[in-house]
């Protein structure tokens, strides 16, 4: 924040002429929320809203037994995703697999997530976590938060706040999923 100055009228001028600034990660699960009290506020009490991954739930689903949402694991293979059934509720997906800058220190791609304790783009195995929370404004901001943080201290906070999550990492060139004690008692895979 130190290469942004904030001016009077809501204005702000980059002091690098360089810098980027990306609000689209906390801006998603927001609207998905004001979507939502738009269309209670209409009597509608079924209904799933999506933007760009990150997805919030009401009522029952076709079937009665909620909405089943996809989530994948990074890899790109759509035989590994996992269905949950998702009902008055929201979850989003934060990682690495999909978006990739240039890296400010190395000759290869970086991720698109910054860790605000250094300044610098997250850098370990961790490439994906889904969190689940009852406002799609707190998933998103849960995801981005718990993948910032890496696997061993995300799923730490995970438990520590007995938040539904699902961690995926690479490791030896395999994908490795690691799942919160409550995501485990509320979860169970289903073929979609």
């Amino acid at each position: 924040m130190n290469k942004v100055e904030l001016l009077h009228k809501g204005l702000v001028r980059k002091k690098l002429p360089t810098l980027q600034l990306d609000f689209s990660g906390s801006a998603k699960g927001e609207i998905i929320d004001q979507i939502c009290t738009l269309l209670q506020g209409w009597n509608f009490n079924n209904f799933l809203v999506e933007i760009g991954g990150e997805v919030r739930a009401y009522g029952k689903g076709r079937n009665g037994k909620g909405w089943i949402v996809g989530l994948e694991d990074g890899s790109g293979e759509s035989e590994s995703m996992v269905s949950v059934p998702l009902r008055n509720y929201a979850v989003a997906t934060s990682g690495t697999y999909q978006l990739n800058k240039p890296n400010p220190d190395a000759n290869q791609s970086a991720s698109h997530l910054l860790d605000p304790r250094n300044g610098r783009p997250v850098d370990d195995e961790l490439i994906a976590v889904n969190a689940f929370a009852p406002t799609a404004r707190d998933a998103d901001a849960w995801a981005t938060a718990l993948m910032i943080l890496g696997p061993v201290k995300g799923v730490k906070k995970a438990e520590e706040l007995d938040m539904v999550a699902r961690f995926c990492s690479i490791q030896n060139g395999r994908i490795k999923i690691s799942l919160s004690t409550a995501y485990q008692r509320l979860y169970s895979p289903i073929n979609p």
